[in-house]
């Protein structure tokens, strides 16, 4: 996994600051669809990776989980 943080794809300027990254895991962790502690089964992503990205949004249907558990 840090080789692919790693990668001009996960440049600091492309993620979101820390914490709404883990604002974004513990709505991930509430959510029925996360399973194995790693995967949404909506989409199947890998939540610990992609929740890094700015352009990323849960796939929730009708809830954006990761916009109402944003930082204020």
């Amino acid at each position: 996994m840090e080789r692919l943080l790693a990668s001009p794809a996960f440049a600091p300027e492309l993620r979101v600051p820390q914490d709404q990254y883990e604002a974004r895991l513990a709505a991930c962790e509430a959510c029925p669809k996360f399973q194995g502690g790693t995967t949404c089964m909506l989409c199947g992503c890998l939540v610990p990776v992609i929740a890094y990205l700015k352009s990323k949004n849960c796939p929730y249907p009708g809830l954006d989980r990761w916009a109402a558990a944003a930082p204020t």
